[in-house]
């Protein structure tokens, strides 16, 4: 099978499943992992997939099922609700705590609105985020470790699972893609595992997340609202959403 013929084979598997892994697509096509790693790093290229530690993801910018914008993107977007939402999410930082900031443009201005807390030991898997920190006083800073996600500053993988799993922290502030009935989604299955870890080890978890990301139901669930304790938005959320949030229970609801 020449690679050009191969690698449309890959392509369609990863649209139809959404995902897939390099040990699978290895066992499908009867080809050394190697040769799928080459595949998937051209087809990355092309932007027709989203390369991840372990497999790839489909990118279809049509849709928000599984398409993660990148970086530049989303720091600039809903910029004002986001620093609402992290002056509110702040306000929950005691001096002489310790906590979990996720990674994304929310989690950066929480990081940013910490400034003037003592005491504080924070832990983040975003390289963004812990170089915004790391010019505060009174803050002790740990990063997981991990791999790097290309273009997102972001960590994941087993070091970073493995170092959450060694902590208890204070709190939690998770990042969300998409909020709906089903509960908190993402667009990567491959960070799943590191944002259970932050739920795990926290003994509370707020999720931050402006009005544009509820409605929405991505590719992997993070968790369900009996696993959070708060969700912090912005004041454009829909009644309808925060209507059915309240009624879900016992997850509290405030507006920024």
């Amino acid at each position: 099978m020449i690679p050009a013929e191969r690698r449309q084979k890959i392509l369609k598997f990863i649209r139809e499943a959404g995902a897939a892994s390099i040990a699978t697509l290895s066992s499908l096509l009867k080809v050394s992992e190697a040769t799928v790693r080459r595949d998937l790093d051209e087809l990355s290229k092309e932007e027709l997939v989203i390369r991840s530690h372990g497999g790839a993801v489909y990118r279809n910018e049509g849709s928000s099922t599984v398409y993660e914008p990148g970086y530049r993107s989303r720091i600039h977007a809903n910029i004002e609700e986001k620093r609402r939402i992290a002056f509110k999410a702040a306000e929950r930082v005691q001096n002489g705590s310790s906590l979990i900031l996720d990674s994304g443009s929310t989690a950066l201005e929480i990081a940013r609105s910490l400034q003037g807390k003592e005491r504080l030991t924070v832990v983040t898997i975003d390289i963004r985020v812990a170089m915004e920190l790391a010019r505060m006083k009174g803050i002790q800073v740990m990063v997981t470790g991990g791999i790097l996600r290309e273009g997102l500053y972001t960590l994941y993988g087993s070091h970073a699972e493995s170092l959450l799993d060694e902590l208890s922290v204070d709190l939690a502030f998770l990042s969300a893609y998409g909020i709906d009935e089903s509960g908190v989604t993402t667009v990567n299955p491959f960070q799943v595992p590191v944002k259970r870890k932050m739920i795990q080890v926290a003994r509370r978890v707020i999720v931050t997340a402006d009005h544009t990301k509820f409605g929405k139901r991505l590719f992997s669930r993070i968790c369900t609202f009996d696993e959070i304790d708060e969700i912090i938005t912005d004041s454009g959320l829909d009644p309808k959403y925060k209507a059915f949030l309240e009624k879900e229970g016992p997850v509290k609801i405030t507006v920024a």
